[in-house]
């Protein structure tokens, strides 16, 4: 089963300091879902847009995140518009050319 990514893009309403306040909350809930590697926040201030790329075990653990409360609460969120959301396999193969140090060492061990 591969592993999947999840890019959720948003354009902002609310100033980039109150934004970042709110990442700062929900980041250790964020760090917790079950199935997550990692998340990156992105962030373009000078367009008001932002960003989060997630890495995920599997389809069913993003596809839940998606599903869950905090993806929620951002579609809600009087702060942000035009939510996106795209959900990709990531080719393994492909991605231990260029992957971390420690795993392009462990691809090239098997």
């Amino acid at each position: 089963m591969p592993r999947t990514t999840l890019q959720v893009n948003f354009r902002l309403t609310v100033p980039t300091e109150e934004y970042r306040d709110l990442c700062a909350a929900a980041a250790p809930v964020i760090a917790e879902v079950p199935g997550l590697h990692w998340k990156l926040f992105t962030l373009d201030a000078g367009r008001s847009a932002a960003a989060g790329i997630y890495l995920f075990d599997d389809r069913a653990s993003a596809e839940a995140y998606v599903a869950g409360p905090i993806v929620g609460g951002l579609r809600e969120h009087s702060g942000i518009a035009d939510l996106t959301i795209r959900l990709m396999d990531v080719d393994e193969v492909l991605s231990q050319l260029t992957g971390p140090a420690d795993e392009r060492s462990e691809g090239e061990s098997r």
